[in-house]
Order: structure tokens, then sequence, then C-alpha cells
């Protein structure tokens, strides 16, 4: 049997031995009444379900392993295909998600969402222009993924990747501590837009025409 280790899982009971007076701390051999109160405990630290599989299954796994609470999550957009990975919420029927749900009441476990990472731009920022049919899929992946955590959890959070459109680090944080590289202020890239297409076109600061 091995003391004072930091290997051990949800079922196990904490081992400590005493420590003696100028003692280094070993990790993992703090008794209870010895850790430092950080208002954080294991059982407020969650876990996530891996996005490109079978989101139950997932859920069941983590359950075994433990763990309070689960993000769900997606890869894919549009129909989705479990081929590759490529999941999607509404790939999840009503039976599915009741299913889910019911299982994460009965082991009291929270469940969070997380979007597909494939959603796309907010601001329909696409192949070098901007696009209103691409923000327009973007919202619709969104929604899919609100109707989802509504089913599976009643609402809770939902982790959504705005995919902004690229800007200078020093333009967006303001403090010269924040640089993407030394000459930012003056060779940093701005984006013009065509109102008429929605092309962008690429043009340093210090670029003269």
């Amino acid at each position: 049997m091995t003391f004072n280790s930091a290997y051990y899982t949800a079922m196990d009971r904490g081992y400590y031995l005493p420590l003696q007076e100028g003692q280094e701390k070993p990790t993992g051999s703090y008794a209870p009444e010895q850790i430092p109160e950080i208002g954080v405990s294991l059982k407020d630290i969650g876990v996530s379900a891996h996005p490109g599989q079978d989101q139950l299954q997932q859920v069941k796994a983590r359950i075994f392993q433990g763990a309070s609470k689960v993000e769900l999550g997606f890869f894919g957009r549009g129909k989705g295909s479990f081929q590759g990975g490529n999941t999607t919420p509404e790939m999840y029927g009503k039976e599915e998600r009741i299913d889910i749900r019911e299982l994460a009441k009965i082991n009291k476990v929270q469940i969070t969402t997380h979007a597909t990472t494939a959603a796309g731009s907010l601001a329909g920022f696409g192949q070098n222009n901007f696009d209103e049919h691409v923000r327009e899929q973007a919202l619709h992946e969104i929604e899919r993924a609100v109707d989802f955590a509504a089913d599976v959890s009643r609402g809770g959070a939902i982790v959504v990747h705005a995919n902004e459109f690229p800007r200078p680090i020093l333009d967006s944080f303001g403090n010269e501590k924040f640089k993407a590289y030394e000459e930012e202020d003056t060779r940093g890239i701005r984006y013009l837009v065509d109102e008429r297409s929605g092309q962008m076109i690429p043009v340093r600061k210090n670029e003269v025409f």
C-alpha cells in the first residue's frame, strides 16, 4: 500500500501521515485540517465529454469516473455525422435527450453545453469577406445548442465561440504590454470593408497609397 501519494480515485478515502516539524510537505500528504481553504473542492471541478463521440455514452462514462459536472459538446455543423466525429445537437432525438437528462438527474450530475466549435463567425466573417448567410448559419448552430441544453438540462451554461474577425492585439487591449510583435503599433493590419460586396482588404497602418 502506498501512503502520501497524489494518486487516488473518487471512491478512495484519504491516508495521511503526520508531518514532522520543518519537513517539506510532499504532494498528497496534507491532512484535511492542514489544507488551505481556497473555496474550491474536487466536486466543484467539472469534466468535458468527448465532443466527437456519442454524448449519452460519454455522460455514462463520466459518471462512472465520479464526475459531478459534465460539459457536453459538438464538433460538426449542419446535418453532422458520427463518422469523423462531426457530431451536432440534432443527431440526438427526443428519447436520447430524455435519457441524458434523467441519467444526470438520478446521479445528481450538472450538465452544461458547448456549442459546436464549427459554428462560424457571429459577425458573418467568412472567406475574406462578411456574408450575411454565414452569420445566419452561425446563429442557427447556436440556437440548436440552446434547444439541446433546454432538453437535457433545462437550461444552464452554454459556451459559444464568437470567432471574431482578425484585428491587432494592441488595438484590442489598448495597452502597450500586449503586442503581437514590436512594430505592431505602426505596422499593424487594418481591414477595409467594401459595403457593397462585404469584401475585406488588409492594409498596414504605415502603408501609403
